[in-house]
């Protein structure tokens, strides 16, 4: 009987959790970002409604303009709840980051193939609650830990517009 080897299935494991503590942190940050911008417009345009209203020099064009570039973003942030789905990638990132904390806590030389398929099965249980993932997103995270794990073949070039708008837009 040959001696297990937990290399594969553990660097597997560890792969996938690392990549979703990337993904969902970097949602959280985008989101919470998203939010906070949305609030600094909202304060921006009540400062500008509050001079048109103050001034009247009847150029009140502008006015509304200004208010409606501004007002458009926090209108956003309240129909999707940003600072909400924000808090909900940090709770996820902080529950694989739990998953690789016990994996780590477990000697190399001592992991089994029990010890692989309980990973494995509480990292899907995890997932489950996942919301649908932005595929060009996983990509840059993908890059950066091939970039970490100095794996240069494995470093796909990304389309760099796309690469603005993967928090935004589900590319294929």
């Amino acid at each position: 009987m040959s001696e297990y080897d937990p290399s594969e299935p553990l660097h597997a494991v560890k792969y996938r959790v690392n990549l979703s503590v990337r993904y969902h942190r970097m949602r959280e940050r985008f989101l919470a970002l998203c939010d906070n911008g949305a609030k600094a417009c909202a304060l921006i345009a009540s400062t500008a409604a509050f001079h048109a209203l103050a001034n009247e020099s009847g150029n009140t064009y502008w006015s509304y303009a200004v208010i409606a570039l501004f007002t458009f973003p926090s209108l956003l942030s309240l129909a999707f709840s940003l600072s909400t789905v924000a808090r909900r990638h940090a709770e996820l990132a902080q529950k694989f980051l739990q998953l690789e904390a016990d994996i780590l806590a477990k000697d190399f030389w001592d992991v089994s193939p029990e010890d692989i398929n309980r990973w494995e099965s509480a990292l899907r249980i995890i997932e489950i609650s996942e919301p649908p993932a932005l595929s060009y997103l996983v990509r840059i995270c993908q890059n950066q830990i091939a970039e970490f794990e100095n794996q240069p073949d494995k470093i796909v070039k990304l389309n760099p517009l796309k690469k603005a708008f993967a928090q935004v837009f589900s590319f294929s």
